[in-house]
């Protein structure tokens, strides 16, 4: 089940702020254990606003909302690494 709009959208915003997070920290730490630290407080963020719209788990409905399906599924990453 769907969360409400406010959760949706609040899901939708922790994950654009996980996606431009991802991007500053692996273009200045690379792949160092310093990057998984900085990386962990917004992979928590996205996850519980996931939860809280009603997608944990079912990020694939998330990502089709979002226009991302389809993109990285091959590596099961859909709309891991989309363009801005």
């Amino acid at each position: 089940m769907q969360g409400t709009t406010a959760e949706l959208v609040a899901a939708a915003q922790a994950y654009r702020r996980l996606l431009q997070t991802a991007r500053a920290v692996l273009d200045a730490w690379g792949d160092t254990p310093m990057a998984a630290m900085l990386l962990a407080e917004p992979m928590a963020e996205a996850d519980a606003a996931l939860a809280a719209a009603g997608l944990a788990g079912n990020e694939a409905e998330f990502f089709a909302m979002a226009g991302l399906a389809g993109e990285g599924e091959e590596a099961g990453t859909a709309g891991i690494g989309a363009g801005p």
